[in-house]
């Protein structure tokens, strides 16, 4: 298979991705990261949110918040659709959760992931 993201790294630039274990409701009802640990890996430049992607998301979102990137398919990021822990990348100051893939991986080795940036970090 052709790895079409190999072609594009001049698009490319780096990000820090924020995982997290398994959280837990405090006693206050309020919901509470686990440990968290830091990796690097390259993102495509992010871009905003068009088109058939607008679909993906919660209704009454506000859609300046949300972007898209692309990254290759070795990168496996937890979404908020599957887990109440999604991961967090860092890119150029600005924090986002991760909130849905497109998996793109059989047309030449990428994911397509919607991120929504996080206000309170």
């Amino acid at each position: 298979m052709i790895r079409v993201m190999a072609f594009f790294k001049s698009f490319m630039m780096k990000a820090q991705v924020f995982r997290f274990d398994d959280g837990q409701i405090n006693a206050r009802g309020v919901w509470e990261h686990g440990t968290e640990s830091t990796e690097n890996i390259s993102v495509s430049i992010p871009q905003p949110v068009t088109g058939e992607t607008l679909k993906m998301l919660p209704e009454g979102e506000d859609i300046s918040d949300f972007v898209t990137v692309f990254v290759d398919e070795s990168e496996n990021l937890k979404t908020r659709v599957q887990e109440k822990d999604a991961d967090q990348l860092l890119i150029k100051g600005l924090r986002y959760e991760v909130h849905n893939k497109c998996d793109w991986s059989s047309l030449g080795g990428f994911n397509q992931y919607i991120l929504r940036r996080v206000q309170n970090v």
